[in-house]
């Protein structure tokens, strides 16, 4: 893995500025609080990402790692630019990193839909995973609390992390994303697998969501017109009947009526929760005011940042006794 320092956070995480180069050795070292330009060769391509180091980090005790998937056409820096997760990891005291997707037009192969990431099949769930493993022999990361989060393709992405590497992620959050569907109404279904252990998930998405049907079917906007998604009922499904939860949800109406709550409990934790915006397009509830206008936006003053943040820091990967056991 090769790091470069870029200057200590500022109050919008912005001027990300590529130094020198370090050796793996120096690497180690310089791995300090503050935000790096980082990259990782695997399977034959130099993979980027943007770093994150809260300022309490000391090298001493394992900190949680999230890992931030932007959309189908994001960066890396726009996504730490956007979303106000560093500003979160630096208050909350975790790490935060974000990968960038492949291509021209920067997309993730989520087995279903978006970009030339699908097409050329590209090894997400590879990548990833072995970037979890370098930094981890790079910083000092909580194993029980490793979780990604993810908007639009990204959090298509989520969904296939958590189900494909179950062993390594506690909890995903994804934000207007499915679990799959087809390319187009020729094409078979494709959705991802089934998990080897339970995984928490965090779902939300807008009720007007044109890219990503909420109701599932033909997206109606952006470049992937034509690709039919599966529902959020169909995520919620899939995911209460992985994680054992119960069928019934509890209801809670929130921000004014504008987000509806539901969860899905489990006996051992794993817990699945809706949260609907009402009035939300396709977009990061929170987020920069002029993506949500352009993307959809929301009356809701609801955080998908602080929401997701709020659901980790509650469900760490169970051990395998506390995943066997009902109270």
């Amino acid at each position: 893995m090769k790091i470069s320092r870029v200057p200590e956070i500022t109050a919008a995480i912005v001027g990300l500025l590529l130094v020198t180069s370090l050796s793996a050795a120096e690497t180690a070292a310089a791995l300090k609080p503050g935000t790096h330009d980082g990259s990782l060769k695997f399977d034959g391509r130099e993979r980027t990402y943007l770093l994150f180091i809260p300022s309490q980090y000391d090298g001493t005790k394992p900190l949680p790692l999230v890992m931030f998937f932007h959309g189908g056409m994001g960066t890396a820096k726009h996504a730490a630019e956007s979303y106000g997760w560093s500003e979160k990891a630096e208050k909350e005291n975790f790490i935060v990193v974000y990968p960038n997707g492949t291509g021209s037009v920067q997309t993730w192969n989520a087995m279903h839909g978006c970009g030339s990431a699908h097409r050329s099949n590209i090894d997400d769930v590879g990548f990833v995973k072995a970037l979890v493993a370098d930094l981890k022999s790079k910083l000092k990361i909580d194993d029980r609390r490793i979780y990604a989060a993810g908007h639009s393709n990204g959090a298509m992405l989520s969904h296939r992390l958590g189900a494909e590497l179950s062993d390594v992620f506690a909890a995903v959050a994804p934000v207007a994303g499915s679990i799959g569907g087809q390319e187009d109404a020729n094409s078979p279904e494709k959705r991802i697998p089934q998990p080897a252990n339970p995984v928490s998930i965090l779902i939300i998405h807008g009720k007007e969501d044109k890219n990503v049907l909420y109701e599932g079917g033909e997206t109606k906007a952006g470049a992937e017109r034509g690709r039919i998604d599966l529902s959020v009922a169909d995520a919620v499904k899939f995911w209460v009947k992985a994680n054992n939860c119960v069928e019934t949800p509890k209801e809670k109406v929130i921000d004014d009526g504008k987000v509806i709550r539901q969860e899905y409990s489990s006996p051992a934790g794993n817990d699945v929760v809706l949260c609907t915006v009402v009035d939300g397009g396709h977009s990061w509830p929170g987020g920069g005011k002029r993506r949500r206008a352009r993307m959809g936006g929301s009356t809701s003053n609801f955080s998908a940042t602080d929401a997701a943040w709020e659901f980790f820091a509650k469900h760490p990967k169970k051990r395998f006794e506390e995943r066997t056991r009902v109270d």
